[in-house]
């Protein structure tokens, strides 16, 4: 990556300072009401939303690490990151089926919500996904 010019080299950084500033938004706001549902369904909403939390913060966590530990150099967006950690194939190799598991989880997580808002809005119609817009 060409970093000549500075606003490129932010450029991998942003997705990671958004999902901070979302975090930090989620967590002093707080998540908009539910609609009226069964309580059964808002507990599955509720799990399900923290599913998807803890698996979008762990992927990019477990690949990161899991690739630190490699023994090989690690490039982020074609920028070589300094090399922190001591090669470990014992660590690496377990990061690697948690990084497998969670990509399995997350697909399943993100498959569920949108099946969930697509029932809300074309079975139920109970303009659940205009509580997401401002």
């Amino acid at each position: 990556m060409n970093c000549v010019d500075p606003a490129n080299c932010w450029e991998p950084v942003r997705p990671g300072l958004r999902k901070c500033a979302w975090l930090i938004w989620r967590a002093t706001h707080g998540p908009p009401p539910l609609p009226a549902m069964p309580a059964w369904q808002a507990k599955c909403a509720r799990i399900n939303h923290w599913v998807l939390y803890i698996c979008l913060f762990l992927q990019p966590l477990s690949g990161y690490v899991g690739s630190a530990v490699s023994g090989y150099p690690v490039r982020y967006f074609g920028m070589l990151l300094p090399a922190w950690a001591a090669k470990s194939v014992p660590l690496k190799d377990f990061l690697s089926v948690v990084h497998l598991v969670n990509s399995c989880i997350l697909a399943t997580a993100i498959a569920v919500h949108i099946a969930a808002a697509l029932k809300h809005q074309f079975v139920d119609r109970d303009r659940l996904l205009q509580r997401m817009w401002p």
